[in-house]
């Protein structure tokens, strides 16, 4: 569904009802209610909805809530750092939002999914009120998910290379080490996804290159390994680019 909000006194001032606002939708949406302050289905979370209206086409629910000035000032609005501020709420709602009202008012014209729409004078401010001033996604590994792409095929090119230098170097001896190397590097790319892949792989390559380095007698052609090591951890930060600019 989807959310929208109307500001109580200008809905008072329209003498907007419910058989007005069907008249101006059309046949293509039903009017389930609509007050400018809830009159029908208020029982229980419902009392903070005035409105609601849905597509009878693809059954799509838009709610509708009420914004207005603070009814009862909530007692750490009157602490001294907020004298000057006037507080707006969204009525009856069961989670107390109130927001300084220079947040939401004068509302802007902006683009959100691809359509323009009047907004709140400042989208983030007026979020944070009501969920926290962490608004974007968590770090990890939700973020890392978002905005870093998949692996590509130079980074799985050059593990391919590198587990065959590590096959090649150990020079028949015991290729145990070399085998659990490459067993832990192919079960990162194959069982991880997005951003999750490049991160294991730049803590494993790390860890190869120190392994190799306390045990050189492990591969022979160290240094080889080194270097294909060390431009999988260049290509690895490269992908994570997008998600550290969000930081």
């Amino acid at each position: 569904d989807g959310d929208l909000g109307i500001l109580l006194e200008e809905c008072l001032r329209s003498g907007v009802t419910k058989a007005k606002l069907q008249s101006i939708l059309g046949s293509n949406f039903e009017v389930l209610k609509f007050a400018c302050s809830c009159e029908e289905d208020c029982e229980g979370d419902n009392q903070r909805m005035v409105g609601r209206v849905t597509d009878t086409r693809t059954g799509v629910c838009i709610d509708i809530f009420a914004y207005g000035a603070v009814q009862t000032p909530r007692s750490w609005q009157k602490d001294p750092r907020y004298q000057e501020v006037t507080w707006w709420e969204r009525r009856n709602d069961h989670a107390d939002f109130t927001f300084p009202r220079e947040a939401l008012l004068p509302l802007r014209n902006d683009t959100f999914a691809g359509r323009s729409m009047m907004v709140p004078a400042n989208p983030r401010d007026f979020l944070s009120w009501e969920y926290g001033q962490c608004l974007g996604a968590h770090v990890w590994p939700w973020r890392i998910l978002l905005y870093t792409p998949h692996a590509t095929e130079s980074l799985l090119l050059i593990l391919a290379l590198r587990g065959a230098i590590l096959l090649l170097g150990s020079s028949g001896m015991n290729i145990l080490p070399a085998f659990i190397l490459i067993l832990c590097m192919a079960g990162t790319v194959a069982m991880l996804q997005g951003g999750v892949v490049p991160c294991c792989v730049l803590v494993l390559s790390f860890w190869e290159m120190l392994i190799l380095t306390v045990r050189s007698d492990w591969c022979i052609l160290r240094r080889l390994h080194a270097a294909l090591a060390v431009l999988a951890m260049g290509i690895c930060l490269q992908l994570l680019r997008g998600s550290l600019e969000q930081l």
